[in-house]
């Protein structure tokens, strides 16, 4: 579904930045959804979770909790709206 809609994107992309920009998310959106993100083992022919690096311990919860108590800031430069 995705990628029909990338595609009736793309045709009116043509015509408008705009549109051609969201083609472009859809394909984006279209790659996440279909390709594994997991490290792929060549001896069993598996993707593995186990074995997929993961970085860093911060979690959005711990984050929101910091940023609710003072401990850190946002910097949004452009994008400050006060």
């Amino acid at each position: 579904m995705i990628s029909a809609i990338a595609g009736t994107l793309s045709l009116g992309g043509r015509f408008s930045e705009r549109i051609a920009t969201k083609a472009e998310l859809a394909r984006i959106g279209h790659y996440y959804a279909t390709e594994s993100m997991l490290l792929w083992n060549a001896e069993t022919c598996r993707y593995e979770a186990e074995a997929t690096p993961e970085f860093g311990s911060d979690t959005l919860t711990e984050f929101y909790h910091a940023l609710a108590n003072g401990e850190v800031t946002i910097s949004r430069g452009a994008h400050a709206v006060f």
